[in-house]
């Protein structure tokens, strides 16, 4: 009865070749078969394995991993925070599921591991489960996988996993037990591959995974494995042990397997509460019909009460509008990204020209020495130019006056696509062969 099977499928994808998979059948603690396969044949295998639902390690070119300082003074915060902050990294230039996991926290300063995937990889993995028609209850980018295993087989929050396998090589830095930085290469043979590390504070793993001390496949065997199996394929080993806050599945997606899941143990409880009231009900027909009601009565109830605490949960719109109106207010609050900004105005500026003069400032500054009244007048002026800002450029640009003109006029509709520049002024220099334009542009502090 596939309500007592526990068997799962464990895959470990390659977004670069989903067609080749690597795949594990296990049932409980037990890894029942493994192998490699296409998308085509796995139908065959879960079938064969009655095969319940699903796990994936995924390797993306795209992993992101690091260690990061986050500052948040609301906890519940952290998640738009931690999204900030990668944002500013420019990783990723589309759509991305990012993942924390707090290591420490201490006066609004939350230190934090971070993972990322493409959002599009995650969609790929989906595609390629809805060929098998089976649940996911995990997904998880490689790395977090490996680092599973490793927990369990060496006790140390620092150390180095190095992994290889079909021409890929991986080394991952671990830092207080999490993924501090990964690093991927390309490799022809194993022989070329630098091993020569020279302490014990090291895992291989994969084709490898021969290499290891004494002092390791010691650790192992003490934990109960055998070493051809775990280090071999640690990619597959650690979705034994799944660390939730890695979990990269859709939140509604998550919602609807765990709505699965309650639907089956409640048949589950339905039906072995129906065979104990049936075995009890022969010869007392009239007692079973009573307590049969009563035990209706107290699900339809139940079922009220879960209906009622989903009317409660936001919907996605919802959510969607608390992040918008959260950006909004950082938007209002944030100064310009200086480093952006003079990237940008480098960029644009005429050949032949240089930039010899940059000040940045707010549009108002707080009045002193004034009245009250006019006081006022200008705290109102400067809360509505909280975000507003003025920066003054000289630009120095050498040759003629024709040339110099029109580079001026091509200077000024570039910065004009971007800003608003104001009070312009073009002089030139005829015996010094230049031209010196000065010009003070409006920027918004959202503007970089």
């Amino acid at each position: 009865m596939g309500i007592f099977n526990n068997k799962k499928l464990f895959l470990f994808i390659n977004s670069n070749n989903d067609e080749k998979l690597e795949y594990a059948i296990v049932n409980g603690k037990s890894i029942v078969e493994k192998g490699n396969c296409s998308i085509d044949d796995i139908n065959e295998i879960k079938n064969k394995n009655s095969v319940q639902c699903v796990r994936v390690s995924l390797f993306s070119n795209l992993n992101y991993f690091e260690i990061a300082d986050i500052k948040s003074h609301n906890k519940k915060f952290l998640s738009i925070a931690s999204k900030k902050y990668v944002d500013n990294q420019f990783v990723f230039t589309e759509p991305y599921i990012l993942k924390n996991k707090i290591i420490k926290s201490e006066n609004g300063r939350f230190k934090v591991a971070l993972s990322a995937i493409q959002k599009n990889d995650i969609d790929a993995v989906f595609s390629t489960i809805n060929k098998i028609n089976l649940p996911v209850d995990y997904i998880t980018g490689y790395a977090n996988s490996i680092l599973s295993v490793s927990k369990y087989i060496i006790n140390k929050n620092d150390l180095t996993l190095l992994w290889a396998k079909n021409g890929t090589e991986i080394e991952i830095k671990v830092v207080d037990g999490n993924i501090a930085s990964r690093e991927v290469r390309e490799y022809e043979n194993l022989e070329s591959i630098d091993t020569g590390f020279s302490n014990n504070d090291i895992l291989f793993l994969g084709d490898l995974s021969s290499k290891n001390s004494d002092t390791n496949l010691n650790r192992l065997k003490k934990a109960g494995y055998k070493d051809s199996d775990v280090l071999e394929y640690p990619e597959l080993y650690g979705l034994f042990f799944m660390d939730k806050d890695f979990n990269f599945l859709y939140d509604d997606y998550k919602n609807e397997i765990n709505s699965f899941k309650s639907s089956k143990y409640l048949l589950l409880a339905s039906v072995v509460i129906f065979l104990i009231f049936l075995f009890l009900s022969i010869g007392k027909y009239v007692a079973f019909n009573r307590i049969n009601k009563q035990f209706i009565d107290k699900k339809n109830a139940l079922l009220l009460k879960q209906d009622k605490i989903k009317d409660k949960i936001p919907n996605k719109n919802e959510i969607d509008n608390l992040f918008k109106i959260s950006k909004l207010e950082n938007k209002f609050k944030q100064e310009p990204n200086v480093k952006a900004f003079l990237s940008w105005i480098t960029n644009i500026t005429p050949n032949s020209a240089t930039i010899e003069y940059i000040n940045i400032a707010h549009k108002n500054q707080k009045n002193n020495g004034q009245n009250d009244e006019y006081n006022d007048i200008q705290d109102e002026q400067n809360n509505t130019y909280a975000n507003k800002f003025e920066a003054k450029i000289v630009v120095f640009i050498f040759g003629s006056y024709k040339i110099t003109k029109q580079k001026a006029v091509d200077f000024i509709k570039k910065i004009s696509q971007k800003v608003a520049p104001e009070n312009s002024d073009f002089e030139y220099i005829k015996s010094e062969n230049r031209a010196i334009l000065k010009t003070t542009l409006q920027i918004d502090g959202g503007d970089f």
